[in-house]
């Protein structure tokens, strides 16, 4: 437990520090929602493609790929439901699947809002095309988050078909806004950080202990660039590490560190 506190104590004291000076600067009134705004964004149809290169595909602490991938995304949404296909793509030959995807991900979800909280909730559907982690299988999750200062925001995953587990996340993170370079850009800085705790099956089927404990702890670092027009560009560096001391000695990498740039485009 020492060394779960050592690892993420630093982090987490990073993020309340920003977010408290953030929040005296700007005030309180910026945690609350704007009704009117939200049902006019609501009542339209909005859609975001996006692609990322990443220098290795991390998932829930797990070294799923250990060299460079190619992840696209597209979204569709209206009203508070959304739907998403997200996919990955080896570029590398780490695992003999160099221009294969991997890995294709189906996901619908509901969103919305009451007074300063957020709800969301849905299914997502993994799909395996070449065979290289195993079955499909399918998640039902909820998740429930305040828009306040840190954004505190928790999160749960139930495998309802091959593991049959539980993983929960509790995740915060802050925005800051670092200035307008030029006419229509703006750019900022995100931070976020999630600390993940799973049971016994779903450590079983995914990570090999049978036992439930802390998983995974995730710390990111984004530069997002943003155009009026709907354009982003947004580097980020992460870091993943297990948590629990079985689930560390269980997996080859158990700390990972990466860096990314994910081009998006949304209308």
């Amino acid at each position: 437990m020492w060394t779960v506190r050592r690892k993420w104590t630093g982090v987490w004291t990073v993020l309340v520090l920003l977010a408290m000076v953030q929040s005296m600067a700007h005030g309180e009134d910026e945690s609350l929602h704007d009704p009117q705004a939200e049902e006019e964004v609501a009542a339209e149809w909005q859609a975001s493609i996006d692609a990322t290169v990443n220098g290795k595909y991390v998932w829930r602490g797990i070294n799923v790929v250990d060299g460079a991938v190619f992840q696209p995304s597209v979204t569709v949404g209206r009203g508070g439901f959304s739907a998403n296909a997200w996919g990955n793509m080896d570029i590398t030959n780490d695992n003999g699947q160099d221009g294969d995807f991997t890995e294709i991900d189906l996901t619908l979800d509901y969103s919305w809002a009451w007074k300063v909280a957020d709800f969301s909730a849905g299914a997502i559907y993994y799909t395996f095309p070449h065979g290289s982690a195993g079955a499909s299988t399918t998640e039902l999750y909820a998740s429930a988050g305040l828009d306040c200062v840190l954004s505190p925001t928790l999160t749960v995953y139930e495998d309802v078909d091959e593991a049959s587990g539980t993983y929960g996340t509790f995740s915060i993170g802050h925005g800051i806004d670092l200035g307008s370079p030029a006419d229509g850009v703006s750019v900022g800085l995100d931070m976020s950080a999630s600390a993940a705790y799973s049971s016994s099956d779903f450590n079983a089927f995914y990570y090999g202990p049978d036992e439930s404990g802390f998983a995974d702890g995730l710390f990111s670092v984004g530069l997002p660039i943003d155009w009026d027009s709907g354009l982003s560009v947004t580097p980020a560096i992460n870091y993943s590490s297990m948590m629990d001391g079985d689930l560390e000695d269980a997996l080859e990498d158990d700390s990972n560190f990466w860096a990314g740039v994910t081009v998006g485009y949304s209308f």
